[in-house]
């Protein structure tokens, strides 16, 4: 249960002070009881704002089908803590509402490697948004195989989306989205 995990996590530093309420999978910061430590796609004080590092930005879905496209040429790893530059997008829509996404195209940059080590997209769609989502790489050898039909539907009003790269070449994304009312 998620009241168990959370219970379970806060710092015994914090449990005489009043912690930071974490939203989206967040948990109370052992050193720093009022800040939250975040899952991926998540940033502020309280995991309640696009992380503000790298590119990004905020997108609203509509009922037709949008699109998102964007390059990274990632030339700097040695600014980055983890070597991954990250360009961090939310798509949003009304309330009482989902989001669909569909892989239009990737493009890979760098060497063939296992698995979305070097570059991909992380894309979050999931109602636990402290797991990992669905991960892509840009390698033409995807972790769903038939990408290309494949239909990502969320469960909430909001998809983090991590387009992120440790190759020095040049990466691109294309994806659509889109919103649905839940009946």
């Amino acid at each position: 249960s998620s009241s168990i995990h959370r219970a379970n996590i806060i710092p015994e530093k914090c449990k005489n002070k009043k912690p930071a309420q974490c939203a989206n999978g967040g948990f109370p910061h052992p050193r720093e009881c009022s800040k939250c430590v975040c899952p991926s796609g998540y940033g502020g004080d309280l995991c309640d704002r696009r992380p503000p590092d790298g590119c990004g930005s905020e997108l609203e879905a509509g009922p037709d089908w949008k699109t998102l496209t964007d390059l990274m040429m990632n030339v700097r790893t040695e600014e980055y803590l983890d070597g991954y530059e990250k360009c961090h997008y939310w798509i949003k829509s009304p309330n009482n509402t989902f989001i669909e996404i569909r892989i239009k195209s990737l493009t890979p940059a760098g060497p063939v490697l296992d698995g979305c080590v070097e570059a991909g997209v992380e894309i979050k769609t999931q109602q636990n948004q402290l797991l990992t989502g669905y991960r892509y790489d840009l390698f033409l050898r995807f972790c769903y195989a038939d990408h290309e039909r494949l239909v990502l539907k969320s469960c909430s009003n909001l998809v983090p989306v991590i387009f992120y790269s440790r190759s020095k070449g040049m990466s691109k994304i294309s994806l659509e989205y889109r919103h649905g009312i839940f009946h």
